[in-house]
């Protein structure tokens, strides 16, 4: 696939998500080749930050876009860089990998958008992924 898909996905089979979740998502925050923040989608509370942007009212954990954005929002500038981001399905494993579709939803995009990520790479399926230029979703009605 691409290498930074590859590095989200191994990140995401190492980390121990909440099995209540339907789906695993995580989200690698990179500028100039190298990895700012990693996120995981959790049923933690939502953050004033996604609270501020919540298109969804019924949306009340974190999505893995937002917890990698909290994760370093005060200490980096993320303007210019790139988020990859890979939804795991129950079934996968390393030797059976079972990807499905992670594109950001308007919330997250806004988010992204707010602090300078300009592409969104993401999971369609076990060997296919898509790139979504980021913009202020105001204009993309």
């Amino acid at each position: 696939m691409h290498k930074h898909i590859d590095m989200a996905m191994s990140f995401a089979r190492s980390f121990v998500h909440d099995p209540s979740l339907p789906a695993f998502i995580t989200a690698m925050i990179v500028s100039g080749g190298r990895v700012l923040s990693v996120g995981y989608n959790s049923r933690r509370v939502a953050s004033p930050l996604q609270d501020h942007y919540k298109v969804n009212p019924f949306c009340n954990s974190i999505h893995a876009e937002v917890d990698a954005v909290l994760n370093v929002r005060r200490k980096i500038d993320l303007t210019g860089s790139k988020i990859y981001v890979v939804r795991r399905l129950r079934a996968d494993t390393a030797d059976k990998p079972v990807c499905g579709l992670a594109k950001p939803c308007a919330m997250c995009a806004a988010i992204l958008y707010s602090y300078g990520i300009k592409r969104a790479y993401y999971t369609i399926d076990n060997t296919n992924f898509g790139v979504m230029k980021v913009v202020d979703p105001r204009l993309s009605t």
